[in-house]
Order: C-alpha cells, then sequence, then structure tokens
C-alpha cells in the first residue's frame, strides 16, 4: 500500500525549500478538453507540468511535491500528496499542513510560468508573498487579475492557517475560498475588496497566466508558439496577434464606454429638446 507522499528518492532533495503543486480542483471549466487534464496539456512538445518541474529543478529546487487526486499528475521526478480536502482551493493548502518545512512555496499547477516568474518567486525576501498579477494583462489580454504562487516560512505557519482558516469560513458564508480571499486576509482588507498592496503582493507581468478554459489555453499556445519561433518574420506574427487580441479584449470595454456613453447623449438630446418646446411655448 502506498503511502500519501511518496518521493522518488533518486533525486536530490532539499532540506530547507518544498515546493507544492496545487492540482486538486475539479476542473469544471475545462471540461475534459483534449481529453487530459489541463496540468498535461503542452506546449512546444513539453506538458504543463512537466514545463514547471524542469525550471524548478533547474534552479536547484528538487523538493516538488505535485497535490492531487488524479493518478494521471503522479510523475517520477517529484513527489505526489492526496489531501484530505480539496473542495476550495484554501482547504486544499490547509491539507498540505503536515508538508510545509523551513521555506514553503505553493503554485497553482494550471499555470503557465515563464523562467522569470519562477525565478522571483524563488528568489523571493523572507514573510509571507503572494505572487500574481492584480489586474488585466498587456501581454495575454486576459481580462482578470491572477494569484499564481505563495511563499512563507516555518515563523509565519500559524499566521498562514489563521488567515486560511478565515477565508475558508468566509466560503462557509458564501464566499469563494481561493486565494484571492486569503490575499485579502493576509492585507488586512475585506474579502470581497480587490486591493493591492506591495509589501506582501509581488507582481509578476509577463506570458505568466492562469489557464481556466480552453480558449485561454489556445490563446497562449499561440503567443507562446509566435515568441518560441525562430521565423525571421515572427514580430509580424506577434504583432498580427496582438492586434487581433486586443481587439477582442477592448471590446467589452468599448462597448461598456459607447453604452454608457449613449445613455449620456441621449439624455442630452431629450434636455435640450424639452428646453426647446419650453422657449417655443414662451
Amino acid at each position: 500500500m502506498r503511502s500519501p507522499l511518496e518521493i522518488n528518492m533518486t533525486y536530490k532533495v532539499s532540506e530547507s525549500t518544498k515546493v507544492l503543486i496545487l492540482c486538486a480542483g475539479e476542473s469544471t471549466r475545462w471540461a475534459n478538453y483534449l481529453d487530459v487534464p489541463k496540468q498535461l496539456i503542452s506546449f512546444n512538445g513539453e506538458s504543463l507540468m512537466n514545463r514547471m518541474v524542469r525550471l524548478l529543478h533547474n534552479k536547484g529546487f528538487y523538493d516538488v511535491v505535485v497535490i492531487s487526486h488524479d493518478e494521471r499528475l503522479r510523475l517520477s521526478n517529484c513527489g505526489f500528496f492526496k489531501p484530505s480536502k480539496h473542495r476550495l482551493t484554501v482547504e486544499t493548502l490547509l491539507s498540505t499542513r503536515s508538508l510545509w518545512t523551513d521555506k514553503t512555496l505553493i503554485l497553482l499547477g494550471d499555470v503557465f510560468f515563464t523562467e522569470k516568474a519562477i525565478n522571483t518567486i524563488t528568489n523571493s525576501d523572507q514573510g509571507i508573498h503572494v505572487y500574481g498579477r492584480p489586474g488585466a494583462s498587456r501581454y495575454t489580454f486576459s481580462l482578470h487579475g491572477e494569484i499564481f504562487a505563495i511563499s512563507f516560512e516555518q515563523n509565519s505557519w500559524d499566521r498562514v492557517v489563521a488567515h486560511t482558516e478565515n477565508a475558508r469560513r468566509d466560503a462557509e458564508m458564501g464566499g469563494r475560498g481561493k486565494l484571492w480571499e486569503l490575499y485579502r486576509s493576509f492585507a488586512g482588507y475585506s474579502l470581497n475588496e480587490h486591493r493591492i498592496e506591495n509589501e506582501i503582493f509581488i507582481s509578476i507581468h509577463d506570458l505568466t497566466d492562469d489557464i481556466d478554459y480552453p480558449y485561454d489555453y489556445n490563446r497562449l499556445v499561440k503567443i507562446f508558439t509566435y515568441v518560441a519561433s525562430t521565423n525571421r518574420y515572427k514580430w509580424i506574427l506577434i504583432l498580427y496577434s496582438w492586434l487581433g487580441l486586443s481587439l477582442v479584449s477592448f471590446f467589452p470595454y468599448l462597448m461598456k464606454f459607447l453604452k454608457r456613453n449613449l445613455k449620456k447623449s441621449l439624455k442630452r438630446i431629450r434636455l435640450y429638446g424639452s428646453r426647446l418646446l419650453v422657449r417655443k411655448n414662451h
């Protein structure tokens, strides 16, 4: 019988830092696209998960554990742990407490990380840090902010548990129980208020992005393929892609702007018309 935590001891294990890759979600929005979990989707012939592990190994982080119930995500070059609870992201995080070490890095398994992003996360200062993008991306054209990772040390365990429990209790009363709520609790904000400070939150704004829907994957593959291309015309392709995706991303804002200003214009026309009628009657 396999133990909950199984680590292949043929690779070097770091005793000071452990990296936990959270992959325990239901992935309902992914809808089994391509008949694989989104962590196994391919970028230039390499799966999202293998890419993440490779980048970590290249930085000297070998104590990597995948947190999941899906046996397809069991890799030979890192550990595998089945969390006792995984309905909410914060519940999954709490279920990994027995794995925390001197320094613990929490990475979301459905994120495409650039090498620069991995460098930022693994070179973090002491204390609790949350890594993400506060709003829309000018690189991937995603319209929303995302959280990609968290880091903390042993002397912050009690604080991490307390704030994670706070986010979990909020979820029981109708909240979401995601990492954004955990970050807001860390920062002392209301859990449904989107605010960003610069002590805990570290911005990562490049091609790093979260993948929820098939559209997210297809968009990232297109951008990644163009950037990695050796074609001498690749910058024309990138510009073409950027213009096309920019228009798609900008369209909802354009419609909102037109709708808001159309209402104002119609109101002004009606007011001007009523004034003309009053003058005419007098």
